[in-house]
């Protein structure tokens, strides 16, 4: 049975319920050709787990990742290619420790310029320099979420030159 008594689905959500093995395992499954939405909140996929999703042939019709409160301190690799995610319109990443090589690998992840939804609530360890750079490449994002996160004036310039017209909503951190 499994999967493939499901030639319906299209969102597919497995928090907390898959490790490293297990993401390279399901990026590596045909069945998931389908999907339009996969989230794997509070999984902790780890770095391994991510450059597999990113490079699964098996997901090129993904239009929202959720990986919110999981990755866990992950650095740049995972986010270098992902040739799976050129139809992502919506990305969350909150609730995660990303550093600024991991914005960098953003960055210049060319196959995220579509974003339109990103949710970076509560993203620790990232500089308001790394996250000003990865939005300014991102001039479709309609959507931003950006409370208690490290934001200041270069990221807000950013937002406002590239996706300013945008912008249909806009999170900020108080204070």
């Amino acid at each position: 049975a499994g999967l493939t008594s499901l030639p319906r689905l299209r969102r597919l959500a497995l928090p907390q319920w898959i490790g490293p093995k297990n993401a390279v395992a399901l990026a590596a499954s045909p069945l998931l050709a389908r999907l339009l939405e996969l989230d794997l909140s509070r999984s902790p996929i780890r770095a391994e787990g991510l450059a597999a999703l990113g490079k699964s042939p098996h997901l090129r019709q993904l239009e929202v990742l959720r990986l919110a409160d999981g990755l866990v301190a992950l650095d740049a690799p995972g986010f270098k290619d992902t040739p799976s995610w050129a139809r992502l319109h919506t990305l969350d990443l909150a609730d995660n420790r990303l550093s600024d090589a991991a914005f960098a690998a953003l960055a210049d992840n060319r196959a995220l310029a579509g974003l339109r939804v990103l949710d970076l609530t509560r993203v620790h360890g990232v500089t308001d320099a790394a996250l000003a750079k990865f939005v300014a490449g991102l001039p479709a994002l309609e959507v931003v979420r950006l409370d208690r996160t490290n934001v200041g004036d270069l990221t807000f310039a950013a937002l406002v030159r590239t996706a300013g017209p945008n912008l249909r909503e806009l999170v900020l951190p108080y204070g």
